[in-house]
């Protein structure tokens, strides 16, 4: 079994569970003593997949208050800790018969048979939701939100290049005007902290273009001086740069973490649709 069926099953389970009022943390929490849950990726996709079926089947339900939805989510953070405390103990157990783990795999095999020949029901929820014409519909919704997402995520990463490009030319003309790199960089750092910003990321762009041009050709000046102590004025255009830098590199990390994610949710149902009648029959 591959590990993304491995995760779809076991969030299967904790479904059925949760619909039989079982919280889900003590569903996964079984899964992890059992050595079913290998590692904190797996638990982390788990709980992540829990969470986003039940919020959405809640959503889909109209007598229900959407601006105020709660459910007791599966807490990957406090089945994180169950799961280092298990590992840290691990050194005091003997290996795992293999005739005990084909035992429990086998029981777990017959847990999840008897589970795909069951309809999911949720108290307080129709069971019309889990239909898989609202599936689809629900994919439906998704994949047009993944298109955006994509198209936003391409943007904003032209943008990020144009910003940089924009950077680079300021800096670069700083150093053909032989003034001081150890300054600009104290700097940016001084603006972007008195902005609210951290300054690694463009004392890190400063440092790869002032090595740029070192390998072009061009000297560095690394002189530390009193221009640097100065009073920053805020409103000047060159230091808007840099902001303007990391405000682009913000957003296109935004949107490269939500298309991961977009993803993610789509390969869910995709799966669940995929494999309905099995599931839900």
């Amino acid at each position: 079994m591959s590990i993304i069926e491995k995760i779809k099953n076991i969030t299967l389970e904790v479904l059925e569970q949760y619909a039989k009022n079982i919280p889900a943390n003590v569903t996964i929490k079984s899964f992890i003593d059992s050595g079913e849950i290998e590692n904190l990726e797996v638990l982390r996709r788990i709980c992540e997949q829990f969470n986003c079926n039940i919020y959405l089947t809640i959503f889909r339900n109209p007598n229900v208050n959407k601006y105020n939805i709660n459910f007791d989510k599966a807490d990957f953070d406090e089945l994180a800790k169950s799961f280092k405390i298990k590992e840290e103990h691990m050194d005091d157990y003997n290996v795992i018969p293999i005739h005990y783990k084909e035992a429990k795999r086998k029981s777990i095999d017959e847990l999840l048979q008897k589970k795909a020949s069951q309809k999911f029901v949720f108290p307080g929820i129709s069971e019309n939701l889990f239909s898989k014409a609202i599936i689809e519909e629900k994919v439906t919704h998704l994949e047009k939100f993944a298109a955006y997402v994509e198209r936003e995520k391409y943007s904003s990463q032209k943008k990020l290049e144009e910003s940089f490009m924009s950077l680079e030319k300021s800096i670069r003309e700083a150093i053909y005007a032989s003034d001081s790199i150890a300054d600009l960089t104290k700097i940016a750092s001084q603006y972007m902290n008195s902005n609210g910003y951290e300054s690694k990321n463009i004392i890190n762009a400063i440092a790869m273009i002032s090595d740029q041009a070192s390998k072009d050709g061009f000297a560095l000046n690394l002189q530390l001086t009193k221009t640097s102590s100065l009073k920053i004025n805020s409103k000047n255009k060159e230091l808007e740069l840099f902001k303007n830098y990391q405000k682009d590199l913000d957003t296109a990390k935004a949107f490269s973490n939500m298309s991961k994610e977009a993803s993610k949710t789509l390969d869910f149902f995709h799966g669940l649709i995929k494999n309905y009648e099995s599931l839900f029959k």
